[in-house]
């Protein structure tokens, strides 16, 4: 009959539990490559080191307006999500921008201002994003090559 569909025969993907457990196994067990070969970088754990007030490599706004940074599970939610990311457009290595995507949602919630912070009205969303605009994207810009 035409315009019906038999849907007997197909399998509905998004639908199934099991293929969603599929899913999570191969982004969990997948190994990822940290640059792709516009020479973009993946700077996960550089992003987490400048979230720790007053460490070695936190920028100034986070030694000013931070209290308590991110945790390694916020490194492991973005590293999980980059990958994700990275599935979704058919590729096997992250790049920044599959991490810069998932910075604020993965790490919004994980950040703690001090009292500084709240009283200039400073959002966590504002540091991530000046850390964001500091942080190396080419390994050119890591290496401060001119």
């Amino acid at each position: 009959m035409a315009g019906t569909s038999n849907f007997s025969d197909c399998r509905l993907l998004f639908d199934s539990d099991q293929y969603l457990d599929d899913i999570k196994r191969f982004v969990r067990a997948e190994s990822i490559t940290w640059r792709s070969h516009n020479n973009n970088v993946c700077d996960t754990p550089n992003l987490y080191f400048a979230l720790l007030p007053n460490g070695e490599f936190a920028p100034e706004v986070t030694s000013r307006f931070v209290r308590f940074g991110s945790s390694p599970r916020a490194v492991q939610a973005l590293v999980l999500a980059g990958k994700v990311r990275a599935m979704l457009d058919e590729r096997y290595h992250v790049s920044f921008s599959d991490i810069e995507a998932s910075v604020l949602p993965a790490m919004r919630h994980r950040i703690l201002l001090n009292f500084e912070g709240q009283a200039e009205g400073i959002r966590t969303d504002d540091v991530l994003e000046q850390i964001l605009e500091s942080t190396p994207k080419t390994m050119e810009q890591k290496l401060d090559v001119p």
